[in-house]
């Protein structure tokens, strides 16, 4: 249920180093896939602007009520993004639009068509100001970008959900799945004792894909299931 907006406006900093590390390994429990924490801070490092902490307001003033950390690709890779062809993990710097991935700069008055696609997106504890937090958020993105970068015109946004509340917020906002779906499935028992996972494969549907569940998951179990989801701006 949506909680009513309040009129008190945020305060935003730049994501702490020990944040992020935090924002890490808490997506790696609930998304079991290899992103080196190396490459996390190199898609913040190369777009600082659109990875922002908000510190909530009236009180407590240092208390970070929430994150989002969002990764501007152009148009080509955001697309491929979308159904599959490049993988979340395999996004790289050089995807970003220019001046991100620390080009000359020339060419920065060109229009560049960008898809803004969000890695991670969370909200801490008891939401002090009540709810919208992610419309809040993507609301001071798109304000960064158009003060920033005036050249870029967004074609649309994305995320890739991997939790039921996830797949709620942004399905209030009209993002739609496009089809695309990781499936990450426990292949035989644990190995190494009770609390591990096992042997845990990731199996790609791809969009207009035939095949059933349980004819991808086999003898397997589904651990968990991420879907794409995007909306495009007109």
């Amino acid at each position: 249920m949506e909680e009513p907006q309040s009129s008190s406006s945020p305060t935003t900093s730049p994501i702490t180093a020990s944040l992020l590390t935090t924002i890490h390994a808490y997506d790696q429990a609930i998304y079991p896939s290899a992103l080196p924490l190396s490459q996390l801070r190199a898609w913040v490092a190369a777009c600082p602007e659109l990875s922002i902490a908000d510190a909530g307001r009236p009180s407590p003033p240092d208390e970070v009520q929430g994150v989002i950390i969002v990764l501007p690709l152009r148009r080509g890779y955001w697309e491929d993004l979308l159904v599959g062809r490049v993988a979340e993990g395999g996004v790289e710097v050089g995807m970003f639009p220019p001046p991100c991935h620390g080009g000359s700069g020339e060419g920065e008055d060109e229009v560049v068509e960008v898809g803004l696609h969000v890695y991670h997106v969370e909200r801490f504890g008891e939401n002090r100001r009540g709810g919208g937090f992610t419309e809040r958020a993507l609301e001071e993105v798109r304000r960064r970008v158009t003060a920033v970068w005036p050249g870029w015109r967004v074609v649309g946004v994305s995320a890739l959900i991997a939790t039921d509340a996830g797949s709620r917020t942004f399905a209030r906002l009209g993002l739609q799945k496009t089809g695309y779906r990781e499936v990450f499935v426990q292949r035989g028992p644990p190995q190494d004792g009770a609390d591990q996972q096992g042997v845990v494969d990731m199996v790609c549907c791809f969009p207009g894909d035939e095949a059933g569940l349980e004819e991808i998951v086999g003898q397997g179990v589904v651990v968990s299931t991420s879907e794409m989801v995007v909306r495009y701006e007109t």
